[in-house]
């Protein structure tokens, strides 16, 4: 019983691990947007067997990340001008209700906390260059229609 149980954690790690390796390929542009996506050389780099590849895949799918066509199987999704326009109203609207809920309970040691945040972020950004291969809130910025970043679309 033991060993069914460690095998199943084990699966699930490579799973996790796969999800995420592949994951910060997309978002890093590793793997393009409508690039197609080869299972059996992602678990080959990944050191992993074509199962947690595929389960990773799936979950990736589920976020909207990769779509799986009948006939080319996975590719990296391409994200549409209305796609980020609806991501970016969700998120205000997220934020704004978080921010209402949080504003009477928080803390001045959060307070700092948050305002150190804010300052490394300003200090990244002052020295930052931006190049075709960045990433915009996790969305690669070749996604972006005309690779644009803020502002309009």
């Amino acid at each position: 019983m033991y060993r069914l149980i460690y095998g199943k954690k084990e699966a699930n790690a490579l799973r996790f691990k796969a999800y995420k390796a592949i994951k910060e390929k997309i978002i890093y542009l590793e793997l393009r947007p409508g690039e197609k996506i080869f299972e059996n050389a992602l678990a080959d780099s990944l050191n992993v067997s074509r199962t947690p590849v595929r389960e990773a895949l799936l979950m990736l799918e589920h976020e909207k990340l990769v779509v799986c066509t009948d006939s080319l199987g996975f590719i990296v999704r391409r994200f549409s001008t209305k796609d980020i326009e609806e991501y970016y109203a969700l998120r205000y609207a997220i934020e704004e209700f978080v921010i209402s809920l949080v504003v009477d309970k928080i803390t001045e040691e959060e307070i700092a906390a948050l305002q150190a945040n804010v300052t490394e972020g300003e200090e990244i950004i002052a020295g930052a260059t931006y190049g075709p291969s960045s990433a915009v809130n996790g969305v690669p910025r070749d996604a972006l229609p005309g690779g644009k970043v803020g502002g309009s679309l």
